[in-house]
């Protein structure tokens, strides 16, 4: 028998983008741009309420999370998938009223454009935040590099899988998401066990309004 391959959508939105989402019954929404976070909450909130839907959204925030705008949003989001600091994590710790999921976001290829924590130190971050009530660690993240061809996507995904498995039995936990994989490479993510795909402009290839 086929196994079932289960994975989550996760669309990466701005403003007008998430009126098309709640039209097209997406029930889960990510947002990459913090500044507009909070007003773009009460104003889809607003209108589910209005509309009498009863369905939930689940909020995933996969941007880099600015410090200073932490307050605004912490209490409005269910997932970040951009943990990438001890800094950012004792803030949310300090702030968050119910623990937080969140993904590491690791550095699989180093490049220096792009945030997360180098492999090589992955396990002794996660010790740490494993310590702080408000962190719920439920995955780890990563980011492609650019333009990378298929045996390279699929070398670089396998990174992330082999790296979660192995602190599953180093640290004696589970790791069960993967958020890995956007619109140019979803596919080899998700032969490789991303469970948490980010897509953007492929979801509204071909739109018509």
């Amino acid at each position: 028998m086929k196994e079932e391959l289960k994975y989550t959508i996760v669309g990466i939105t701005i403003l007008f983008i998430i009126f098309l989402f709640i039209s097209t019954f997406l029930e889960i929404i990510g947002m990459e741009y913090n500044r507009v976070l909070y007003w773009i909450i009460f104003i889809v909130t607003s209108l589910v309420y209005i509309l009498k839907d009863n369905k939930d959204i689940v909020w995933h925030f996969i941007g880099h999370l600015q410090r200073n705008k932490t307050n605004k949003i912490i209490n409005s989001i269910d997932y970040l998938h951009s943990l990438d600091s001890l800094e950012l994590a004792h803030l949310i710790n300090e702030k968050r009223v119910e623990p937080l999921n969140v993904f590491v976001e690791v550095s699989i290829n180093l490049e220096e454009t792009k945030s997360g924590i180098p492999v090589e130190s992955a396990r002794d971050f996660i010790s740490e935040i494993l310590k702080l009530e408000k962190i719920n660690v439920v995955g780890l993240m990563m980011m492609s590099v650019k333009a990378s061809e298929h045996n390279s996507l699929e070398e670089q995904f396998k990174k992330l899988k082999d790296l979660r498995d192995g602190l599953e039995k180093e640290l004696n936990i589970k790791l069960p998401y993967l958020s890995m994989g956007m619109s140019d490479d979803y596919k080899e993510a998700l032969d490789n066990g991303a469970t948490h795909i980010r897509l953007g402009r492929i979801l509204f290839e071909g739109y018509q309004p």
